[in-house]
């Protein structure tokens, strides 16, 4: 979710040596023209300094002595001009060399500055898309968590109040909040749930549980080990008479004082097994046994 430390170094750093580079290339390229002009000034000016020097020597040939001093003075003069201008020439060559090569340099470190560019700018694309597709997924997660819970929270709801035997006199509603967690709402639109008995507890948890059971959408066994041991009176009728309707497959591990009239009428017309699980002290063992019983 965050822009990585180094693509933001990398893409400043790339940015800035192109800026550069191109500078010190217009630069160059500027200094370069300059010593191919001067350059082409000073082969004119040794071509004039030559053509003057042959003259001379022409002229020489059929001077009196004085003309002809003159004239090698001034011979001698433009020969010390031509050597310093050969001189300033190989100067010129050799920096317009240095010139060339550092422009080839620079070519070569631009060219590659453009392709890390290109690189990068190709990095912030993709970091895009990826940043899109995350905000994409979060706005999914987050509308598929709040349909769950709203789900959830009605199938509790629904369960709760067939289960508990408060129903419009005490209990108005269930509310599953948004990190999932349970609260009852009494009539006065308090929360009660601190005030909840035992049984009432435990008929809120069977409610919860049986909602997500059947957003699952899987088919499961309830399997429940003495259910009726915190219920009580009309507790224990509602939940007896509305248990089976709750799942495809019930099982109950009931002690002799759960399964009392109250229950077992309730219960025994929609039982499809009984068994009786006998421990035995001596051998820590438990013995079970199918029992026949008639309707």
């Amino acid at each position: 979710k965050t822009t990585s430390s180094i693509l933001e170094t990398e893409v400043t750093r790339v940015g800035g040596m192109l800026v550069a580079l191109n500078s010190r290339f217009d630069n160059d390229f500027g200094s370069l023209n300059t010593f191919v002009k001067h350059r082409a000034q000073i082969r004119e000016a040794n071509d004039r300094y030559y053509g003057q020097l042959d003259d001379i020597r022409r002229k020489l040939q059929g001077s009196s002595e004085k003309e002809a001093a003159d004239l090698e003075k001034l011979r001698t003069k433009l020969e010390n001009h031509y050597r310093v201008s050969i001189a300033e020439q190989g100067k010129v060559v050799g920096s317009l060399e240095r010139l060339e090569k550092e422009i080839s340099d620079m070519a070569s470190r631009r060219d590659k500055a453009l392709v890390k560019e290109k690189q990068v700018l190709f990095l912030r694309k993709k970091e895009k898309l990826a940043q899109q597709a995350a905000d994409a997924v979060a706005v999914i997660k987050d509308q598929f968590f709040e349909q769950t819970r709203q789900e959830i929270e009605k199938v509790t709801k629904e369960v709760f109040s067939k289960l508990a035997w408060k129903k419009d006199d005490h209990f108005k509603d269930v509310l599953l909040d948004q990190s999932f967690r349970l609260e009852v709402i009494d009539r006065w639109g308090t929360p009660t749930r601190q005030e909840l008995s035992a049984g009432e507890r435990q008929i809120l948890s069977l409610s919860f549980i049986t909602a997500l059971s059947r957003l699952s959408g899987e088919e499961a066994p309830l399997v429940m080990d003495t259910p009726f041991g915190r219920l009580s009176g009309n507790h224990l009728s509602a939940v007896a008479e509305n248990l089976p309707e709750l799942t495809p497959q019930l099982i109950l591990f009931v002690t002799d004082r759960e399964w009392d009239e109250a229950s077992r009428t309730k219960l025994e017309p929609r039982v499809g097994s009984m068994y009786k699980l006998n421990f035995d002290k001596s051998t820590s063992s438990t013995e079970i046994m199918e029992v026949d019983f008639e309707w």
